[in-house]
C-alpha cells in the first residue's frame, strides 16, 4: 500500500510539542529527584527536537537564515551558561542570564516564523 503525499511529509510541529513535553520532564527531573543525568538527558533531547523543528521549518519554506540566527545562538549561550552556574555570589545572575536567553530565543522564533509567513504570502 503506497503512502500519499501527505502521509509522506513529516509534521515539524510533532517535534517541536515533544521536544517542550522533554523539555518540561527535564526540568521537573532535574529539580524533584536526585538524578541530574537523566533530566539533563530528557532537557537536552527536548532542545533537540526543538532545534530540528526550527531546521525543517526553515528547509520546507526555502528560508535564508539572516542576522536573527545570532538572537539564537546568543540567547542558547546565555540560557546553557545561567543552567550551569552552581555557585554564583549574585542570586540574581543565574536567573538573568536564563530568562535573557529565553527571551532572545523567542525573539528569533519570532522573526523567523514572521519572515516564514510573509514569504509563503507573496508566494
Amino acid at each position: 500500500m503506497a503512502l500519499s503525499k501527505t502521509q509522506k511529509k513529516a509534521n515539524p510541529k510533532k517535534f517541536l510539542y515533544i521536544g517542550f513535553m522533554f523539555l518540561y520532564i527535564g526540568i521537573l527531573t532535574r529539580n524533584l529527584t536526585d538524578t541530574l543525568l537523566l533530566g539533563n538527558l530528557f532537557f537536552f533531547t527536548g532542545i533537540g527536537l526543538k532545534i530540528l523543528f526550527l531546521i525543517l521549518k526553515i528547509k520546507t519554506s526555502n528560508y535564508k537564515l539572516g542576522r536573527e540566527v545570532f538572537l539564537f545562538i546568543t540567547g542558547l549561550t546565555l540560557f546553557l551558561s545561567g543552567i550551569y552556574i552552581v555557585n554564583s555570589t549574585s542570586t540574581i545572575l543565574k536567573p538573568s542570564l536564563m530568562v535573557s536567553g529565553i527571551l532572545l530565543k523567542i525573539s528569533f522564533i519570532v522573526i523567523v516564523l514572521k519572515k516564514i509567513k510573509t514569504k509563503n504570502q507573496t508566494n
